[in-house]
């Protein structure tokens, strides 16, 4: 026992987790994934602190790139975690007055025409004088009844889950090659298909584990 790894510190040790990224990438990059229908990310270029061999980075900005698809263009996702010199890491937005400060966690979506801020429970739209009497659309999406029921429903009844192991695999190996770009030190490309880190070697130990002799897949 160490209260350096438990009750839940566990996850600031590579050997273990994956840092802030890794914990909270996957539930708030979902709101992104599932508005925007993004997948698979083109690259990720990370800006942080020194890598530690054995902790997780306190802070990091992940930057990503996903190809367009369909009607819909490009998109670059960017990641904000953790304080840096005391002060938290946040989107420049805050201090261009774009956005109010002390938003709380969420994600920004960034239009021509304004900037939609949102969590799981509410939005906020900017700018506010421009939006005044805004009427949302009506509601389209069923609500969940439970990713338990879901997956018992799934299994009774056939059918999959809102967040079914494609969706979520897809959007975890997304926020894992942020980790792998920091630990690296260096921007990947992203091939996918193959699981590769283009032209980044550096990145391969961070990909594919190495099993000890009489382990394997």
């Amino acid at each position: 026992y160490n209260p350096a790894y438990v009750p839940r510190d566990w996850r600031n040790w590579w050997a273990f987790g994956g840092g802030t990224l890794s914990d909270f990438g996957c539930h708030y990059i979902d709101l992104a994934y599932w508005a925007l229908g993004i997948r698979v990310p083109t690259s990720v270029v990370t800006e942080g602190p020194p890598v530690m061999e054995e902790g997780t980075c306190p802070w990091l900005i992940a930057r990503y790139e996903f190809p367009g698809h369909d009607n819909q263009p490009p998109v670059k996702l960017t990641w904000y975690h953790g304080k840096k010199d005391g002060a938290p890491v946040r989107p420049p937005l805050e201090n261009e007055g774009k956005v109010p400060k002390g938003l709380g966690n969420g994600l920004l979506f960034v239009g021509d025409k304004g900037i939609l801020w949102a969590d799981y429970g509410q939005y906020k739209l900017f700018p506010e004088q421009d939006f005044k009497g805004f009427v949302p659309p009506p509601k389209t999406i069923p609500s969940s009844i439970g990713q338990h029921a879901e997956w018992i429903r799934a299994i009774k009844q056939g059918g999959t889950t809102l967040c079914n192991f494609e969706y979520g695999g897809q959007l975890t190996e997304a926020v894992l090659l942020g980790n792998a770009a920091y630990r690296s030190g260096q921007k990947i490309v992203w091939d996918s298909k193959n699981l590769k880190a283009m032209g980044n070697p550096a990145a391969d130990r961070f990909i594919h584990h190495q099993y000890r002799k009489g382990w394997k897949l």
